[in-house]
């Protein structure tokens, strides 16, 4: 164990800094984007929102209801098999996650279900990801189903999220116990568990070393990496702003996106 003395921001210490827009209202914003996911090669476009796969929010009417927006739900792992295989059989379970924990029941239901429809999202969910049982269970379910998008979760740190990568995982969950409701929260046998934010900045970095999962915008919403010069206002080391065409020399010193190409190492 290795004690740390630095200070841990909570979720609720994080505020969204506003930025300049070429915007005229908020009417134009399109938060829409296209993903890539690395071991499919498969892409989804849609708003990328995920309701939690807990049993009041991750349920098949919230995923119809999300769906018409092209959002996702990821649904609770409680309902029977028959009903999750009508209803990934139909037109709303193109929306949805099919959700499991890591026990070998979890296991046979989840093959019981996609022999009956397809499974196009997995998600694999467990408290505490840092179990290497955990760790199995995302090779094993890869293996078995090696054309369904698999997300899968919780950790905090980089190196746990680069090893679900590795093992199969194309999305990542972050931060364990969000919510000060989440029960996972004490439980979890975490001590950096919700009070996470400045671990979580490291998880980001880890998955970009993997580009196949980067969104790609659509729309005129903002891009959130540069190619070349800076296509954005960035922020220097002092805080200011820097020119909205920076030159190459500027954009490596100022610009703080882990996917610009010119970015300092």
């Amino acid at each position: 164990m290795r004690i740390e003395n630095d200070v841990k921001l909570d979720f609720k210490d994080v505020l969204i800094r506003p930025k300049r827009s070429t915007l005229s209202s908020r009417n134009e914003v399109d938060v829409h984007r296209t993903f890539r996911f690395l071991h499919t090669g498969a892409e989804w476009s849609g708003f990328p929102l995920i309701a939690a796969n807990m049993d009041v929010t991750g349920t098949m009417t919230m995923a119809a209801a999300l769906g018409r927006h092209h959002a996702l739900t990821a649904l609770h792992k409680h309902y029977p098999e028959s009903r999750l295989a009508e209803f990934f059989a139909g037109a709303d379970g193109a929306h949805a996650f099919y959700s499991i924990g890591t026990t070998e029941t979890d296991l046979v239901k989840l093959a019981a279900v996609r022999q009956r429809a397809p499974l196009r999202f997995l998600c694999i969910d467990v408290a505490n990801g840092y179990a290497e049982k955990f760790l199995d269970t995302v090779k094993r379910v890869r293996d078995e189903n090696p054309h369904s998008v698999i997300m899968a979760g919780n950790v905090v740190t980089g190196d746990m999220t680069e090893a679900l990568v590795l093992a199969g995982a194309d999305i990542v969950k972050i931060g364990i116990g969000p919510g000060s409701a989440i029960p996972s929260f004490r439980p979890s046998s975490n001590a950096l568990t919700r009070r996470t934010v400045s671990r979580v900045r490291s998880a980001p970095t880890a998955a970009a070393r993997f580009p196949a999962t980067s969104p790609r915008p659509m729309g005129r919403a903002p891009t959130s990496s540069c190619s070349g010069a800076c296509s954005r206002a960035t922020t220097n080391a002092t805080g200011k702003s820097a020119t909205k065409s920076a030159t190459a020399k500027k954009c490596r010193s100022a610009c703080r996106s882990t996917a610009c190409p010119r970015r300092r190492r």
